[in-house]
């Protein structure tokens, strides 16, 4: 039983909910560039690294067709995609390759993107 000319209430003071977040706004204070540390800003990461690999005759497995691919190879994986070592024409690696048609019967190669690199690189 309350006593009389004594109020209660239930709930926080005003002097509690400011202190709280006074609390709550301090951490975000902090937080906030703790987190911009710990990701890597997209202005201050290298050049992705692109890769081309290329076949001198599409993988003799039923249903392969192509035989220039870009894009998330390993040397391995280029040698899987051709079937076999001796069936990678090239394999290179830069800031920018494609596939593009070359010499009298179109077959497609390796080549820079405009303004990028696209360089040899061993596979054996």
């Amino acid at each position: 039983m309350a006593e009389e000319g004594i109020e209660t209430r239930s709930g926080i003071s005003r002097r509690e909910l400011v202190k709280r977040g006074a609390i709550v706004g301090g951490t975000l204070l902090w937080a906030a560039p703790v987190i911009q540390s710990v990701s890597v800003p997209a202005f201050g990461a290298s050049p992705a690294a692109h890769t081309c690999c290329s076949c001198i005759q599409p993988n003799p497995a039923p249903g392969s067709i192509n035989i220039c691919v870009v894009d998330h190879f390993t040397c391995a994986s280029c040698t899987t995609f051709c079937g076999f070592g001796a069936n990678v024409f090239e394999f290179r690696k830069g800031t920018g390759c494609q596939c593009l048609p070359t010499g009298p019967k179109k077959v497609p190669r390796c080549f820079a993107t405009a303004g990028n690199v696209c360089d040899p690189s061993p596979c054996p």
